[in-house]
């Protein structure tokens, strides 16, 4: 049996190379295209690749590899960085001028001849007007910024990344309060850059707000310094922002860069530069304290002596006062003695006189009776021989 005559076919490369043909052919007009970087690495050369993508609702809808090769990307990145403050990074919106490539071997590819840095920062900014409206629309976008200041600062929590140099600097103010006993700070750590970090972020504010519940803190300082711009756009993010909106605690921030802000320096109660005018302006609030509080001590000192020199003077003008009730009181108590004590006499004398009368008339009295005693002893006396005669004159 005889086997049936092979297909008309045509090798792999032979094909590979009939699309790339067309391709050539078709897409030979270098066009702008608009994609989201999902990795980025430069290599020996400076070569740069490139994975771009793009998403809808979160769900991935296209991707690609590209390229930009060194004579092209020494230009590109240095202009890139110009504008926007770095080279691109994976979760950068960009914009490329790109030409379609397919190769037998390495496949399709998009090959890179210029980078909209324009493009990337106005995406930037467009983010964070996109995060400001939501914020708005929930009515929270502000809330941070009707929390009353401190009216002291005790307990303070920071959040910044490990060995940041950002942290060093506020840290060396920092730590002379702490050893003063002035304030008390709590360090939260976390990343600052790559996608990890707002995740990163929030867990260090849960974990202070947790804290906060068992002792308050009068606010929150977050900090980074240094860094490239494009570093930011990591920071601008809704559910971090939203999660500092919420929190009942004043936030400063100092993440670092004195023209561009973040999406956080917006809705955070203040904003600075650097973590080091941070510090600064808790060390400035301390000495207004301490400067308050001397005027208030020298205020009370002069109020002590102003109300002891009046007591002073009030107590002596009793003193004098007493003193002269007192000897007006005595001389009037010493007269009114010498009035009852001759009143006393006085009536101790009538007293006696009377008793003296009395006593003379009952004297007088009892002489009158002993007379008519006597007398009566003598009419019976003679009562008595009369009759003793009657009876004798009788018997005979």
């Amino acid at each position: 049996m005889n086997a049936p005559a092979p297909a008309v076919h045509i090798s792999l490369h032979s094909y590979l190379k009939q699309i790339e043909g067309v391709i050539k052919r078709s897409f030979a007009e270098h066009l702008w295209v608009v994609a989201e970087l999902s990795e980025f690495n430069v290599r020996n050369g400076g070569t740069c690749w490139f994975t771009l993508i793009e998403s809808t609702d979160g769900k991935e809808i296209a991707k690609c590899s590209a390229v930009m090769f060194g004579s092209v990307s020494n230009v590109q990145l240095r202009a890139f960085e110009q504008v926007t403050g770095s080279k691109p990074q994976p979760g950068m919106k960009v914009m490329l001028k790109v030409c379609a490539t397919l190769h037998p071997q390495y496949g399709f590819q998009l090959q890179v001849y210029g980078v909209d840095p324009n493009y990337t920062l106005g995406e930037m900014h467009a983010k964070v007007e996109q995060i400001l409206a939501r914020l708005k629309e929930e009515g929270i976008n502000d809330r941070q910024k009707t929390l009353a200041a401190p009216a002291g600062f005790w307990r303070i929590a920071v959040v910044s990344p490990d060995q940041a140099a950002g942290l060093g600097d506020f840290r060396r103010e920092a730590d002379l309060l702490e050893r003063h006993g002035l304030v008390s700070f709590h360090y939260y750590t976390a990343t600052f850059q790559g996608e990890k970090a707002p995740e990163s972020i929030k867990q260090a504010f849960l974990q202070l707000y947790e804290e906060h519940g068992q002792a308050s803190f009068d606010a929150v300082c977050l900090i980074r310094g240094g860094g490239a711009k494009a570093d930011m756009a990591w920071l601008n993010h809704y559910g971090l922002a939203k999660l500092i909106c919420r929190l009942p605690i004043p936030v400063f921030t100092g993440i670092g860069h004195e023209r561009d802000e973040t999406v956080l320096d917006l809705v955070a109660h203040t904003r600075f530069d650097t973590p080091s005018k941070v510090i600064g302006s808790i060390l400035r609030h301390l000495q207004l304290e301490s400067e308050e509080l001397s005027r208030s001590i020298e205020l009370a000192r002069q109020l002590i002596d102003q109300t002891l020199s009046r007591e002073e003077t009030c107590l002596v003008s009793l003193h004098g006062q007493y003193q002269n009730l007192s000897q007006q009181r005595l001389s009037n108590e010493t007269l009114t003695l010498a009035e009852l004590s001759h009143c006393y006499r006085r009536g101790v004398d009538d007293c006696l006189n009377r008793h003296e009368r009395q006593v003379t008339l009952w004297q007088a009295q009892a002489q009158s009776m002993a007379r008519i005693a006597a007398e009566r002893q003598r009419s019976l006396a003679q009562l008595s021989g009369a009759v003793s005669g009657a009876a004798s004159v009788s018997r005979s």
